[in-house]
């Protein structure tokens, strides 16, 4: 009996080493072939894509530097102008250029000897006179033919033109350059300045390459070329002795490129990104060069390769010894199956009863087994619902979530077009000097907007109630812009009422309204003021919204025709009267929507009303313009208290 188990667990052993370890030990060297050659595969496009990402990096860095240094630029340009522009005027017609002192010309325009410089250049690029001695007599077209190309421009364009910064030729430093032509067509004034602040944005963007290098095992160095005629490089130390002719033909085709090299100190890889450069007419072109190691990491997956081999001899070792204890051990069914009823009857679903041999003990394991596995499927059915469930209702909500911000993304966005529709200030300012405009929204995009116009000496101003507030308001408010100026620009309208008569009609057909029960009435109410500050005559027309004039302590109520603009009398349009106001010197003047009055507030929650709206306007009318904004602001504000603002408030005045 013992000589027959030993044969049949021989039998199993063996039987186990041939079906089951054998196939499995050849697949994993299979395996470890694949992985060894899919590891190589994936580390050299790890490094080309880190390479790109490097990049990447770099062009929006050299982007972040060329907004930094056009600020820069914006600063120094004003100044350049005139200092050129002073020479060409005034110095450049009275002497000749090789022989005049620009040592004096630069201490009296009040330059900077040590920074701001001169240069005086002919037709044929010589440089005949200079406050900067390393640069006489030399030839600036020696730096290219694109660089003769500009120059050539700038004498046909017969204007200033200020390039960017680029390294000096003789210094090797960061200047700033630029060029006109004398109005003789003979020359070309430069001028060179060197800045501090640029410095200290190019050594910024040299650290941020260093640090590249430094945190980047694998990065040997990271350079950074710019123009193609010849390349040259913000990193004084930048070496491009050996492979000048590679860096020139990534510019030349503007493509990158890459190799790899086997050199003694190791596996090299250079990689050349070319980057195309906008605003700029000299230097279109940059290329970043990347040289990289991959000695180290090839020397790891090698090892990797050869410890995965060790550790899978050592595995299959211990996995064969403990098969062969294993299949020696004879285990007890019975008290197996017992111990697994007990562990499934306390709510281990997913424990099951272990089936051994071909008896009842073993059929009874795998019946037991079926049953705990229905009733598995039933919980684990059970619990998936709740969570599909659940992941539903969360999925609904990020959906509406996203739409919300969808939409209010989009109202953002038509603030944006509504807010540039409105006059600037600079406009504003410059029609009426002493003015102000309280203009509160609601909502993100408003109903209420106003409008201005200067026609000779007629400075026009509109205040614009359109039906609702927010998008539908909005929308409105865009309709009434456009029609405004195309009464004026295209029709040709000078007086309030016949730009509001246009405006009507120019409602009416954008509307597609018409006369009778089903027509749409949609329209604003409104108030368009025209002053003459010369003639202080106020020509005036409205829809509703009156005009108040304050002068000294009295208040004069101008009234205005009560249609609003969309109205219909029977089967026409309501015609508009222009109507006309002496002003006196020191008349403030006051239009506005009818937010400010129907404001809910105060002790009671009412509404302001005209009356009390009228003793506010008396309160602050002798303030100064600004003064009278803020204190208009705070008295609604005031009244409002913890009230939610009803409809758009826009509220505007004018001192004569």
């Amino acid at each position: 009996m013992g000589k027959s188990n030993l044969n049949k667990t021989t039998t199993i052993f063996r039987q186990l080493i041939l079906n089951i370890i054998l196939p499995v030990v050849l697949a994993i060297i299979a395996l470890a072939i694949y992985n060894n050659y899919s590891r190589t595969t994936a580390f050299k496009k790890f490094y080309h894509e880190k390479n790109q990402l490097v990049a990447y990096f770099i062009q929006n860095t050299l982007k972040q530097q060329d907004i930094a240094l056009a600020i820069e630029e914006d600063n120094l340009d004003t100044r350049l102008e005139a200092l050129s522009d002073s020479i060409v005027s005034y110095y450049m017609p009275r002497e000749n250029a090789d022989s005049m002192d620009l040592n004096k010309i630069q201490k009296a325009l009040g330059m900077n000897p040590l920074q701001e410089d001169i240069f005086i250049i002919d037709n044929n690029g010589v440089v005949v006179n200079t406050t900067f001695e390393p640069d006489l007599h030399m030839n600036v077209y020696d730096f290219g033919d694109d660089f003769r190309k500009y120059l050539e421009n700038v004498q046909l364009a017969d204007s200033f033109r200020s390039e960017k910064f680029t390294i000096e030729n003789s210094t090797k430093k960061l200047r700033k350059f630029t060029y006109q032509p004398t109005k003789d067509g003979k020359y070309i004034v430069e001028l060179g300045v060197y800045s501090v602040s640029a410095n200290e944005v190019i050594e910024s963007t040299k650290e941020i390459l260093l640090d590249i290098s430094s945190e980047n095992r694998s990065i040997r160095k990271v350079d950074l070329f710019i123009g193609a005629d010849p390349p040259f490089s913000f990193d004084s130390e930048a070496d491009m002795s050996t492979d000048s002719v590679t860096i020139q033909n990534v510019f030349n085709n503007n493509q990158s490129i890459s190799f790899e090299s086997a050199e003694d100190n190791g596996d090299i890889n250079y990689e050349y990104i070319y980057m195309k450069r906008e605003d700029t007419e000299l230097y279109k072109g940059a290329v970043i060069r990347i040289i990289s190691d991959y000695s180290e990491d090839k020397a790891f997956v090698t090892r990797s390769l050869l410890n995965s081999i060790l550790i899978f001899l050592i595995t299959i070792t211990v996995v064969i010894v403990l098969i062969y204890k294993k299949s020696k051990v004879i285990t007890n069914p019975i008290k197996k199956l017992l111990n697994n009823v007990n562990r499934i009857t306390a709510g281990n679903l997913n424990e099951r009863a272990d089936v051994e041999g071909n008896n009842e003990i073993a059929r009874l394991s795998e019946k037991f087994n079926v049953m705990v596995s229905r009733l598995e499927d039933h919980y684990k059915n059970l619990e998936q619902k709740v969570k599909d469930r659940t992941a539903e209702i969360s999925q609904k909500a990020a959906e509406i979530e996203e739409k919300n911000k969808d939409i209010e993304d989009s109202i953002r966005y038509a603030k944006r077009i509504q807010n540039a529709i409105l006059p600037p200030n600079d406009f504003l300012n410059e029609l009426f000097p002493s003015s102000f405009i309280l203009y509160k929204p609601k909502d993100i995009v408003s109903g209420d907007f106003y409008w201005s116009h200067r026609d000779k000496d007629e400075h026009m101003f509109a205040v614009v109630d359109c039906t609702g507030h927010g998008v539908p308001g909005a929308f409105m408010s865009i309709v009434g812009n456009d029609q405004l100026n195309y009464a004026v620009n295209v029709k040709g309208a000078n007086s309030p009422g016949d730009i509001m008569n246009y405006l009507n009609e120019g409602v009416r057909q954008a509307l597609r309204q018409r006369s009778g029960e089903s027509a749409v009435r949609d329209g604003m109410d409104m108030t368009l003021i025209s002053i003459n500050y010369k003639t202080k005559k106020l020509n005036y027309a409205g829809a509703f919204n009156p005009v108040y004039v304050f002068r000294e302590d009295e208040l004069i109520e101008l009234a205005v025709d009560r249609c609003a603009v969309g109205g219909f009398i029977d089967e026409d349009l309501f015609q508009f009267e222009n109507r006309e106001f002496d002003l006196m010197d020191n008349d403030m003047i006051y239009i506005f929507s009818d937010g400010y009055v129907d404001q809910f507030g105060g002790p009671r929650g009412k509404k302001l009303k005209p009356k009390r709206f009228r003793a506010v306007l008396e309160s602050v009318h002798k303030s100064k313009p600004d003064d009278q904004k803020e204190m208009l602001d705070q008295s609604i504000l005031d009244w409002m208290g913890e009230l939610e603002q009803v409809d758009d408030i826009l509220l505007a005045g004018f001192k004569i």
